[in-house]
């Protein structure tokens, strides 16, 4: 899971155990270090820090699921059509967590359930052309799209004609989720959007043109 920050101006956040473990703390004094995706790092404010090489980006709690859905999706789209792609689609799929919960050991184990083709979302994508030489399009900025990088070997160095990544919503940082309920009991700051956990699914298929 990605790393949670929030700032204090006198002291930090506790709860009934003490300090808050899902949470560093800083002091205000030290935000000059980080930066924001808009306006200014506020206080008791829970923010997550983005899985960007070489990056302090902070992105608000409660925006930050549909906002790195979106930054992976473009940085997947960069990449494939870097590699000179001639065909791209993206299909948006949806599944929710199974009402029942089997009990394995100690505590409880809930998978995905059924997963269904979701209608006209922003991400729905197609393009065809005529495809171009590979470029290679360097590192891959986000450290958490899986495939990519397997992807962008397989076109470069094996010729690869087809490729298909997954990229996946981050549920836990939905409104109703187990780290938003103790996050916002202790009283920090989520800016909650108030989305429930139904995980959306982003399907990207690319085809290549023969060297």
């Amino acid at each position: 899971m990605s790393q949670l920050v929030s700032f204090y101006e006198t002291a930090p956040v506790t709860d009934k155990r003490g300090l808050l473990t899902d949470v560093i703390q800083r002091p205000m004094q030290v935000r000059a270090g980080y930066s924001v995706i808009e306006g200014e790092i506020v206080p008791r404010v829970v923010y997550v820090q983005a899985p960007i090489e070489g990056r302090s980006l902070l992105v608000p709690f409660g925006q930050y699921d549909a906002w790195s859905l979106r930054q992976r999706f473009e940085e997947a789209l960069r990449v494939m059509n870097t590699l000179g792609a001639c065909e791209i689609e993206c299909a948006t799929y949806s599944a929710r967590r199974n009402a029942v919960a089997a009990r394995v050991g100690v505590g409880q184990v809930a998978g995905w359930g059924k997963v269904t083709r979701t209608q006209s979302t922003d991400f729905d994508y197609s393009f065809s052309g005529t495809g171009a030489a590979p470029r290679d399009p360097g590192p891959i900025r986000w450290t958490n799209i899986p495939g990519l990088d397997a992807a962008k070997e397989s076109v470069l160095l094996n010729g690869g004609r087809r490729v298909e990544i997954t990229i996946e919503s981050e549920s836990e940082f939905a409104a109703d989720s187990d780290l938003a309920r103790r996050l916002k009991n202790a009283g920090l700051v989520l800016g909650l959007e108030g989305r429930t956990q139904a995980k959306t699914l982003l399907r990207i298929k690319a085809e290549f043109p023969p060297l």
